[in-house]
């Protein structure tokens, strides 16, 4: 396999310390190895793309080349689906209407997960805004091309295109924090939603999930972040559960172990809190799992919208109903 010149530049710089193998959720389960990819070996497959190798390694960027490799070893070509709508995933249907868009300086980028399969959680987030006093108009511009088949563009392509989709947007919220990071990046005044509901977390309703335990799973690039979801939970009036968070293991290989994990790990909660649309799509997946809300759903149900509800796969008892 030919390496590009900028992923060659940063296995380079590995010193082999192995801090990334013991952060590594994946290897844990038997899956990659990030030491052993940036020494140009070969153990790629399972990488989830959480970034915590990235987090602990001073001199490189292992993320970076575990997502290269991922792209360029597996057949995983840019799909036709963003070349016809600009989404990486086919887009979907809202199962009850559009969302409540109004004419508003603030875009609201669901990313494509929403955009294909989960699109009554941007219901809900407009929802959860509107009780705050912001109104969203929609963002329209498509994937942030963050997903691992962009990652055969170089940098300054990805941020070219990023910064195409940019112009004419002053301000984004954004429900995915992967799209959120690549905004930023390129220069976007960006942040998640979880950050604009704690920014304004005494203008959320008061009570509403009260007898409700929570676990928070905020999702791996949130983690550093989770007591911003505990204190908007505790607002809401929900018991939050003290577990560690950990991530879902996405779609990879490892999945189920890591899956079977957390799902021990949360025993005893009536729900898992999420601020990840892939987080909230394998949770509620997951047969016989624990039963999963989005963060701004919960706002939105403690606002009197319980419509997301009946899109669940895994049925939530919220009071006396379901």
């Amino acid at each position: 396999m030919d390496i590009r010149t900028d992923i060659k530049e940063l296995m380079d710089k590995c010193i082999g310390c192995g801090k990334c193998r013991k952060v590594c959720p994946s290897l844990k389960h038997g899956g990659c190895d990030p030491m052993d990819v940036l020494m140009g070996g070969d153990r790629w497959q399972g990488c989830i793309g959480c970034g915590r190798c990235s987090e602990v390694c001073r001199y490189t960027d292992p993320k970076k080349v575990m997502m290269y490799n991922t792209a360029v070893r597996t057949p995983m070509p840019i799909p036709d689906c963003y070349k016809e709508e600009g989404y990486n995933l086919p887009s979907g249907e809202y199962p009850y209407g559009a969302p409540d868009y109004r004419d508003s300086d603030i875009a609201l980028m669901p990313g494509c997960i929403v955009n294909a399969s989960e699109r009554f959680l941007e219901n809900a987030s407009v929802k959860a805004l509107g009780t705050i006093g912001i109104d969203v108009r929609r963002f329209d511009e498509g994937c942030c091309v963050y997903p691992v088949p962009y990652r055969i563009m170089t940098d300054g392509e990805r941020d070219k295109i990023k910064k195409e989709m940019l112009q004419g947007y002053d301000r984004i919220i954004n429900l995915c924090n992967g799209c959120c990071r690549e905004l930023v990046d390129s220069g976007a005044d960006a942040e998640h939603i979880i950050h604009t509901l704690h920014r304004h977390i005494d203008q959320l309703p008061k009570g509403g999930l009260e007898g409700m335990k929570v676990v928070i799973q905020p999702g791996c690039s949130m983690v550093t972040i989770i007591d911003l979801y505990k204190d908007v939970c505790r607002r809401l009036g929900a018991e939050v559960m003290d577990v560690e968070p950990g991530c879902c293991g996405k779609g990879t290989k490892v999945r189920e172990s890591i899956m079977t994990e957390r799902q021990k790990s949360m025993e005893g909660a009536d729900a898992v809190i999420v601020g990840c649309p892939a987080c909230f799509m394998w949770y509620d997946k997951w047969e016989g799992g624990i039963p999963v809300m989005y963060i701004a759903e919960a706002v939105a149900i403690c606002a009197g919208d319980r419509r997301s509800m009946e899109c669940h796969r895994i049925p939530l008892m919220i009071g006396d109903s379901e």
